[in-house]
């Protein structure tokens, strides 16, 4: 297991720069996501987060590749 999957499961909540990481995703794309209403992020202060629990509905609900 990644650091960055051992992390977010222990806090349970990620930052936007976190979430990033761990998908290989820059961070507009990351907004996208969000604003587009595909991925789930709770503000605390200034602060964007992504709980672990919605950012595993996020990779759950990514399309699969079709073989060939």
């Amino acid at each position: 297991m990644s650091s960055a999957t051992s992390s977010a499961d222990e806090l349970g909540a990620m930052t936007v720069k976190d979430f990033g990481a761990r998908y290989r995703l820059g961070h507009t794309k990351v907004y996208e996501e969000i604003s587009a209403g595909r991925l789930r992020a709770v503000k605390c202060g200034s602060r964007t987060l992504i709980l672990a629990r919605d950012a595993g509905d996020w990779e759950r609900s990514l399309p699969t590749l079709a073989a060939g």
